[in-house]
């Protein structure tokens, strides 16, 4: 006697076909194992680590070491890190921006007076520092405050629109009293060399 492979019904062991499902017999075959692949890649690894088990051993600790650093780090500077670093670039980026080249009070105006045009082109937008003698001091109609400067060798004027900080020490100004100012050129307004954002003292001094 001998079973069907199909449906395990028990038949003669003549009978070409199973009387219960139909299924022939000769055909129902269980089927063949796949054949395993040998594992390369495990055995190049494992020679590899025979010839150099040091290695190995360094290369393992490395990876292990930076898994850690990232998961501590979270894989970027701390807030507190990235604000500082922030902070100190700006505080540059703003003093690189500022540095103003000292100059004469009668160049500026000389130039300006020769022609505003060329005057403009080498002028406008840079920051400067001038020394000049105060002609006048007060408040514009939006109330910005200001000091008007001027050369004792060369007619016009420089007026330094202030910055917020230096009000305090324009209160103190008089008339005729040589002063220090840095500002950034706004070109020729109303016959007066215009310095924008301006400051009172040396710039070094700041």
């Amino acid at each position: 006697m001998k079973s069907c492979t199909a449906c395990g019904f028990s038949l003669d062991d003549a009978a070409a076909f199973c009387s219960k499902c139909g299924g022939q017999l000769s055909a129902i075959q269980p089927a063949a194992p796949a054949p395993s692949r040998p594992n390369i890649g495990s055995t190049a690894a494992q020679d590899m680590i025979k010839k150099h088990p040091i290695g190995f051993a360094v290369a393992v600790g490395c990876s292990v070491f930076l898994a850690v650093l990232v998961s501590i780090s979270g894989g970027e500077p701390k807030a507190s890190t990235r604000d500082h670093i922030g902070e100190r670039s700006e505080r540059r980026s703003a003093a690189d921006g500022r540095v103003p080249s000292p100059i004469k009070i009668a160049d500026l105006l000389s130039d300006y007076s020769t022609n505003e045009i060329a005057a403009d082109t080498k002028w406008s937008g840079n920051t400067v520092q001038v020394d000049g003698y105060v002609a006048d001091i007060g408040k514009g109609i939006v109330g910005d405050s200001f000091v008007v400067l001027s050369s004792h060798h060369v007619g016009g004027r420089v007026h330094c629109s202030l910055e917020s900080k230096s009000i305090a020490a324009a209160a103190s100004l008089r008339k005729g009293q040589v002063v220090t100012a840095w500002g950034t050129v706004d070109g020729l307004h109303l016959g007066s060399v215009v310095l924008g954002r301006c400051n009172l003292g040396d710039w070094s001094d700041r």
